[in-house]
């Protein structure tokens, strides 16, 4: 779609320019290293989660590929012996 089009429709630019600035963003406003801190606390318990889930699906994967290989020789075992 063209700017023009889009631009054109009273309705469409009013949307495209609540997009563009949400009202949770402010309009202009400069946020100080305050808000900067609140903000990087508020995420840190999402972050701590973050690493917590990582750390146990690494060691899930790094089990589950012990248990593979144990499996695979056993196969392999199995197959070299005379029947």
């Amino acid at each position: 779609m063209s700017h023009s089009f889009l631009y054109g429709h009273e309705i469409l630019r009013r949307r495209i320019e609540q997009l563009r600035h949400p009202p949770w963003l402010g309009r202009g406003r400069r946020r100080g290293k305050r808000h900067q801190r609140r903000r990087g606390q508020r995420g840190a318990p999402f972050t701590a989660e973050i690493t917590r889930l990582k750390t146990a699906h690494r060691l899930q994967v790094a089990e589950l590929r012990r248990a593979l290989e144990q499996t695979r020789r056993e196969n392999l075992l199995l197959r070299r012996e005379p029947t």
